[in-house]
């Protein structure tokens, strides 16, 4: 999704996968770049995982609203793949003035390989924006 809950970027990444639900055991910290069953955020990474099952996209779907909020410069500044970032500010600017009909904008060369075209779709979850233009 990309600065309101009703622009989805597509096509979906098939290609990365986030971890669901984890049995944190002592034996099992988080690791940096932990060698995994699939691809995953580094930092996402428990070490010592013994039982996995990769869902299917009809199964279980994550919706990623990263790019909807408030203060997008906090993202680009907290955000834990920030030196893949090779253009953040100028993604900055580009995301102040961003409308739907300039197309997919992306701060990662994955994201821009990836994301081709922005989709309206139905706020799903009533996610209320509003709040943010008072501040």
């Amino acid at each position: 999704y990309f600065k309101e809950p009703t622009y989805e970027m597509l096509p979906f990444d098939e290609f990365n996968q986030v971890p669901l639900i984890y049995k944190i055991k002592p034996d099992s910290p988080l690791l940096l770049a932990h060698p995994y069953p699939c691809v995953v955020d580094p930092t996402r990474r428990l070490s010592n995982v013994s039982r996995f099952y990769e869902f299917d996209r009809d199964e279980i779907e994550m919706h990623h609203y990263s790019f909807v909020r408030e203060d997008i410069s906090s993202k680009m500044t907290n955000v834990s793949n920030r030196d893949n970032h090779d253009g953040a500010i100028q993604f900055l600017r580009e995301f102040a003035n961003w409308t739907p009909e300039v197309g997919v904008i992306h701060p990662h060369p994955w994201g821009r390989k990836v994301f081709q075209f922005i989709s309206w779709v139905p706020n799903y979850f009533n996610i209320d924006l509003s709040w943010t233009e008072k501040i």
